[in-house]
């Protein structure tokens, strides 16, 4: 009885999408039911015994338990494939399984683009000394020493370093980092140059080194 609800659910929503091309895959092709996508062409493939779908001109998927639900169908349960207990399924593509998704990579910057992000980041630490100072006791020279500066929501960042002095890495305050992850050492640029007779003392964070 389920298995009939379901089935009977699913080429009711198939219905309101108009018609549709078989393909040879058992998969059909309809005009993408995203709101914001102008399908002039038949774009979205769907997988009825799956049932998920997936756009190949916008690439809005999932299963059509979630679009029934986008839809504002009342009932979008009844689109749930029977024994499966996840409204998420695995997305088709033209009737086969699409390879494993590739991990996105982070943006990564010039030295000239990080210098020019954390100067700004300084300049408005600068600006905005009463509204972030205190309780610190850094000073003008201690801000331009190790280029440390707020972001536009207000978290500190603090710039990291090569040998050269050059900014190599941004990272933000128990957040992420931009430029180049592997940068460990904070103020390298300084630790070169330290008498090494004098006392060192190591910290785990930046504001716990300044």
């Amino acid at each position: 009885m389920d298995s009939v609800i379901h089935g009977n659910a699913v080429d009711e929503l198939l219905l309101t999408l108009g018609d549709y091309k078989q393909l040879q895959s058992g998969e059909r092709l309809y005009h993408c039911p995203n709101p914001q996508h102008p399908d002039n062409k038949k774009s979205c493939s769907i997988n009825r015994e799956l049932c998920v779908y997936n756009c190949h001109g916008c690439d809005w998927q999932g299963s059509l338990y979630q679009l029934a639900k986008d839809l504002g169908w009342e009932k979008p349960h009844q689109l749930i494939p029977n024994g499966s207990n996840s409204t998420n399924s695995t997305i088709v593509q033209h009737g086969s399984l699409p390879s494993k998704p590739k991990p996105k990579k982070k943006p990564t910057f010039t030295i000239k683009e990080l210098a020019n992000i954390q100067k700004e980041n300084v300049i408005r630490l600068k600006n905005n000394m009463k509204e972030y100072w205190d309780g610190y006791l850094w000073d003008a020279d201690m801000i331009d020493l190790l280029d440390i500066g707020v972001c536009t929501r207000g978290i500190w960042q603090f710039a990291h370093h090569n040998r050269d002095g050059d900014i190599i890495a941004i990272r933000s305050h128990k957040g992420g980092i931009i430029g180049d992850g592997r940068a460990k050492w904070y103020a390298q640029h300084l630790i070169y140059d330290y008498d090494y007779d004098n006392d060192w003392i190591l910290a785990e964070g930046e504001k716990d080194f300044i």
